[in-house]
């Protein structure tokens, strides 16, 4: 014969003529043990004391059946735990509507039980709040004579496993794209696993039996998404997937009930749903289930921008050239700068989470908000508008002022160097920022500015990548694009003094000159900058200018240079000067009249009446002789 002391290894008998047993349900034999309880929950059948004795070998009633109450001594043990937590729950019992607490084993608490037929009471609600394997026992002293009894060891159970993951205060619970609140990816979150009782206290005396976890990728679920990894113990890590199903884990060990990690983490952006169980407490089948909860939203922890291509710049209308003028612009508005993009640069965006990995679910799939957690729009890119050329120095050797008037590029999955981006996407997770083929430029023209020919240098810094998760680049690696430049000059042009016969149509010179840190010399190289001839203005100084007028219509100037605008013979014998002036662009006026201020127009003197020689004398001179 074996004595059960519940920690399954021989034990002391003694042997009596009287004493208690426990009965469950309506046994009245002693034969059915307590079955394994819930905690928080009322014994799920009804709990019964019998107190017994010995009569010629066949147990009797030892109270007569007189439904009085009786002080009887209960006491519950701990068995698994032996020792229990300093803060674990209590066995209570309900008397006349009263909540008693049963103390601790060898300490015994008094409880009123009736004793009726066959010398048994109920114990009324019967409770454990904790969790663990326990026994019970019941003490009786009368008229010298002590009865004793235990109950065979069962286990209590929580009633689930209740999980949360937080940030601080915030409870990571997004279930959508496009639902907060959201975590940066490989950042860590604390995951906690609680046992709990049916009234929701966490049962300090848990220790888990056999711990499954179940991880669920929610978002985005389409087939090329991939799969993360969720650390959630120390050097512990599960993969999620679609469809998943129960595995077997280890948590961080339970303390009071709790199994807490503060250092989880998930890889990738996007939702997690995440379930748990212990299918095997106490070794003995019982299975303890959990809500699953739904974690996110994952987001990259920072965005990494580099250079795929620097790009070049364009001088407008610099046909074969590679030039423009200080303080150029477009000719029909004078508000575009002519200095514009060859080839744009373009910007490699990649975003990364806490451990420098490419979040491949970045992604934009175009098949709705769904499976979609790209959050960055092109206006989310910010460049900071240059307005000082890096190398170039004015009079003064300050850095040349440049003024920038750019624009919203191009934001894009597919590679934008390529011919057809279309068909090259990028991998998952990479994205191309283009420059806008409407950013436009000039130097500021004054008169700091009058230096030689210089090769601009323009460089843009990237301000901030921001999407609407409040994402952004790492500020301390951010990289200048910094486009081969153009050649840029101090330009102005140029009206020569002209004369002729009253009778001839006069052309008026025109020529368009640059400053080469020297002198003033022809830009030979220009053949597209215009001229009209509705531009020239006549004043009088001894001939009335209604007597001519400019014709020529308009053109460009060829090498640098014109003599298509002409001023129509005023007639025989209306001779005189007249005042031309020629209202040229914002960057070809100059100083003539020594101001300090770049801003006016071109002038010169055109006589008529003086004579010219003949077309077809190539030189002459004249010889005085005395």
């Amino acid at each position: 014969m074996v004595c059960d002391n519940g920690s399954g290894v021989s034990c002391d008998m003694e042997f009596t003529n009287a004493g208690f047993r426990f009965l469950y349900g309506s046994d009245d034999t002693g034969s059915v043990p307590i079955a394994n309880q819930t905690s928080g929950l009322a014994f799920s059948d009804t709990l019964r004391l019998q107190a017994f004795k010995d009569n010629n070998g066949v147990c009797e009633g030892y109270f007569d059946n007189d439904n009085n109450p009786r002080e009887i001594k209960l006491s519950q043990e701990n068995v698994i735990p032996e020792i229990g937590d300093v803060n674990e729950l209590k066995f209570t019992v309900e008397v006349n509507d009263i909540v008693h607490e049963i103390t601790k084993h060898p300490s015994f608490t008094n409880t009123s039980l009736n004793f009726g037929s066959g010398s048994i009471a109920i114990i009324p609600t019967p409770i454990y709040h904790d969790a663990g394997k326990i026994r019970l026992h019941a003490n009786y002293t009368l008229g010298g004579i002590t009865l004793t009894g235990s109950s065979n060891p069962f286990w209590v159970s929580p009633v689930e496993l209740v999980v949360s993951a937080t940030s601080g205060s915030t409870v990571l619970n997004g279930a959508s794209s496009t639902a907060g609140p959201t975590h940066a990816a490989g950042d860590n979150f604390t995951l906690t696993v609680s046992a709990q009782n049916s009234l929701g206290a966490v049962t300090h005396n848990y220790s888990p039996g056999k711990i499954e976890l179940k991880l669920e990728r929610t978002g985005p679920t389409l087939a090329s998404s991939v799969n993360g990894g969720l650390m959630y113990a120390e050097g512990a890590t599960l993969s999620s997937s679609v469809g998943s199903t129960f595995q077997d884990v280890t948590f961080t060990d339970f303390n009071s009930g709790e199994s807490i990690f503060n250092g989880a983490q998930y890889s990738e952006v996007g939702l997690l749903n995440l379930d748990v169980q212990d299918s095997d407490y106490g070794h003995v089948g019982i299975t303890i289930p959990a809500e699953a909860i739904n974690i996110g939203r994952f987001v990259p922890d920072h965005f990494e921008q580099t250079i795929v291509t620097n790009g070049s710049f364009l001088a407008t209308c610099n046909i074969g050239t590679t030039f423009a003028y200080s303080g150029q612009t477009d000719e029909a508005t004078g508000l575009i700068g002519a200095i514009s993009y060859l080839t744009k640069p373009v910007l490699s965006i990649i975003a990364r989470n806490k451990q420098g990995d490419i979040t491949q679910n970045y992604y934009e799939d175009g098949q709705g908000t769904s499976n979609d957690y790209m959050k960055l729009a092109a206006a989310g890119v910010g460049v900071t508008e240059p307005t000082l050329d890096e190398v170039a120095r004015g009079v003064d050797t300050t850095l040349l002022l440049l003024t920038a008037n750019m624009n919203t590029g191009t934001l894009s999955q597919n590679d934008l160097t390529t011919l057809i981006p279309a068909d090259n996407p990028l991998p998952r997770g990479v994205l191309h920022y283009q420059f806008s083929e409407l950013d436009n430029f000039f130097y500021n023209r004054s008169a700091n500015a009058l230096v030689a020919p210089f090769n601009s240098d323009i460089d843009f810094s990237i301000a901030t990548i921001i999407d609407s998760d409040n994402v952004n680049v790492d500020v301390a690696k951010v990289v200048d694009a910094s486009p081969t430049g153009v050649e840029i000059r101090f330009g102005r042009l140029v009206l020569e003094n002209s004369f002729g016969p009253e009778i001839s149509s006069l052309p008026q010179p025109m020529q368009i000159e640059h400053f080469d840190g020297t002198n003033y010399i022809v830009s030979e190289n220009n053949n597209c900058v215009t001229y009209d001839a509705s531009n020239i203005t006549l004043s009088n100084i001894s001939l009335n200018p209604a007597l001519t007028g400019a014709a020529g219509g308009n053109g460009n100037f060829i090498d640098g240079e014109t003599r298509a605008i002409e001023l129509t013979a005023p007639g025989a014998g209306n001779t005189g000067e007249v005042g031309v002036v020629y209202s040229t662009f914002d960057w070809l006026r100059f100083d003539w009249g020594n101001t300090g201020s770049y801003d006016q127009d071109p002038s010169a003197i055109a006589t008529f009446g003086l004579y010219r020689g003949n077309d077809r004398i190539i030189s002459w001179r004249e010889v005085n002789n005395e």
